[in-house]
């Protein structure tokens, strides 16, 4: 299990049975879809399979952490937040939030506690971040927390069957978290 993270009016903690309905509405987002290697079409089962097996085995074994964004302890599910293990206490980093969260600063500050439990009690000391080029939104929200672009991969990702370039960005553990220049122009 993920601990549980406080922040204003801002709680992320674990998924739960009650949250499949939500994560199969919200992975069916066309924009989720069109940036986030899922199962196309995404289904109840797929759901089912993200909150019981996934979420959970990644918990016990220690490879991953996903944290479910909520408003509150007891409120809907609006997105979610996974840290997975990489080697030398590096962890890569994913989210995606539902379309009616969007735009709120919402994941932004889901991040930022995300760093700050993986810096401080975990002892992580790089977070890395990628995408496929021209996720915008994903991009924006990483310069905001205060990730570092590194560069952009030629043909990293296998995506829906076919080749993709991707951005790579990380953020360690004594980086500020302000946004930092070097990012592509459209990322504003």
């Amino acid at each position: 299990m993920a601990a549980t993270l406080i922040g204003a009016a801002l709680v992320l903690n674990d998924l739960r049975e009650g949250d499949i309905d939500a994560v199969e509405t919200i992975c069916r987002d066309s924009e989720i879809q069109r940036w986030v290697a899922l199962p196309d079409p995404y289904d109840h089962r797929a759901a089912e399979y993200f909150v019981n097996t996934y979420a959970l085995e990644g918990a016990a074994t220690g490879r991953r952490m996903v944290w479910a964004i909520r408003r509150g302890a007891h409120e809907a599910l609006e997105g979610v937040v996974e840290l997975s293990a990489a080697p030398q206490s590096v962890v890569d980093i994913g989210y995606w939030l539902a379309p009616a969260a969007r735009g709120q600063g919402l994941m932004t500050r889901s991040i930022g506690l995300v760093l700050d439990h993986a810096f401080t009690s975990i002892g992580i000391a790089r977070v890395q971040w990628s995408t496929l080029v021209g996720n915008v939104t994903s991009a924006r929200v990483a310069r905001n927390v205060g990730f570092r672009f590194e560069g952009v991969a030629r043909g990293a990702v296998t995506f829906r069957g076919r080749r993709r370039d991707a951005w790579h960005a990380a953020i360690l553990a004594a980086d500020s978290r302000s946004p930092q220049p070097g990012w592509p122009a459209e990322i504003g």
